[in-house]
């Protein structure tokens, strides 16, 4: 063992990755469930979304990317690939899957530090929020900067290095390092389709050009297919902000959409409020064949209950309401009959407070439908088709998504071209 070896002791690594979905439920509870502005939410699964952009369904789509790409970077790349994992076992004295575990969490924590929507300011937070716990799990300390820091420079690959270096890494190591960084950004990369209007796969592609094994012509299609299953895992989710076309570097647009709307706010609560946000997503992704190949060995995991519409208790608000209601007004009755009033009087004065008292049980009987989310559409199969609005004839399929208005924002700009509403 050589000394940069040294600071790689784990206490539980095994139960991360035993626990993978559950721990992975605890960090979007603490982080994306949680407001912008701080405030401890108390009530998680209230209905209401606190952020609509960058939140858990996004956070929870990019570290499953994080495992589909690499064993799809393992089936084109094989060498690129098994060096880099090689480094790391023999290093972090870690299996394939732990190792790509903790890549996945840090694909789950890249947005968790963020304090608005826009560009984002905070990867450093994020970073460090993905560092402090995976520390709080039993990690190395000095694995769990690391890892913190492949989110935090997701996007620069120099700074990462840096960070390397300071840790004690090798040169001769860091491209191995760096292939966990690559994740990460590919990942990510991949899911801003969700709210721009082009795709520049010329932002994927960059990222294979120093590895001696890739070759353009050989290696991109299945890249390319890569972004095409992603459009429609999105759309699907009905998170897709706005129309969005796949663009090759020459321009050339693979995947053009002609109908619009295909984002839904509380389609996006179905998921983000289920009990466990990434198994849920990860089960709506092992519907579409392209995903469920690649998640084979993620599928056998319990299911994650959703949360129904409650059983109507006796004592429920509503039954409550109706009760106190003919309560009143059978009392108005006996009152109007007692002061001699006529029988008309009595009986307004029944049908008016009964209807006051209806009113009221349907407002308490909507208000606690519309704070229990429900369960998640099914998504479809690779050849079925979805529909996902109520306008007669407005079809979803693979190859054809529907889409709300256009938007000449370029993907995975550089930061200065990425001043929008919306970042990654």
């Amino acid at each position: 063992m050589n000394g940069m070896q040294k600071g790689f002791q784990h206490k539980n690594i095994s139960n991360l990755t035993k626990y993978f979905y559950q721990n992975a439920n605890q960090l979007i509870e603490e982080t994306y469930l949680q407001p912008y502005n701080g405030r401890i939410k108390a009530h998680l699964r209230d209905g209401q979304l606190e952020r609509e952009h960058h939140g858990a369904l996004h956070a929870s789509r990019v570290s499953l990317y994080v495992k589909v790409l690499h064993r799809l970077i393992c089936a084109q790349l094989p060498d690129y690939a098994k060096h880099a994992l090689n480094t790391l076992t023999e290093e972090w004295h870690l299996t394939e899957k732990e190792i790509i575990n903790l890549a996945s969490f840090a694909g789950l924590a890249h947005d968790s530090g963020r304090k608005a929507d826009g560009i984002d300011y905070w990867d450093k937070e994020s970073g460090e929020n993905c560092t402090a716990f995976l520390i709080k799990k039993g990690i190395s300390p000095k694995i769990a900067k690391i890892v913190g820091a492949a989110a935090a420079y997701k996007d620069h690959p120099n700074d990462y290095a840096n960070v390397l270096k300071k840790q004690g890494i090798s040169a001769k190591s860091i491209p191995a390092y760096q292939y966990l960084r690559k994740l990460i950004y590919l990942a990510d990369c991949y899911d801003i389709m969700r709210v721009r209007s082009e795709f520049q796969l010329e932002y994927v592609f960059r990222a294979f050009r120093d590895i001696n094994e890739y070759q353009a012509k050989k290696h991109n299609p299945a890249f390319i297919e890569f972004a095409q299953q992603v459009h429609a895992l999105i759309s699907a989710h009905q998170d897709m902000r706005q129309r969005c076309d796949i663009v090759m570097p020459g321009g050339e647009k693979i995947v053009t959409k002609e109908i619009s709307t295909s984002y839904s706010l509380s389609e996006k609560i179905r998921f983000e409020h289920a009990d466990n946000v990434l198994l849920s997503a990860m089960q709506s992704m092992k519907t579409m064949p392209y995903f469920a190949l690649y998640l084979s060995n993620e599928l056998n995991v319990k299911p994650s209950k959703m949360h129904e519409k409650p059983e109507q208790s006796w004592f429920s608000l509503t039954n409550i309401a109706v009760i106190t209601g003919c309560i009143v007004a059978v009392s108005a009755l006996y009152f109007s009959a007692s002061l001699g009033l006529s029988l008309g009087f009595g009986l307004a004065a029944y049908l008016g407070i009964s209807l006051t008292a209806k009113l009221f049980a349907w407002y308490a009987q909507s208000s606690t439908r519309a704070q229990q989310p429900v369960k998640p559409a099914v998504l479809p199969n690779h050849d079925d088709k979805l529909r996902l609005t109520k306008a007669p004839q407005v079809i979803y399929s693979l190859n054809r998504c529907k889409h709300m208005h256009d938007n000449t924002q370029p993907i995975c700009a550089p930061l200065k071209s990425r001043m929008s509403r919306y970042s990654r």
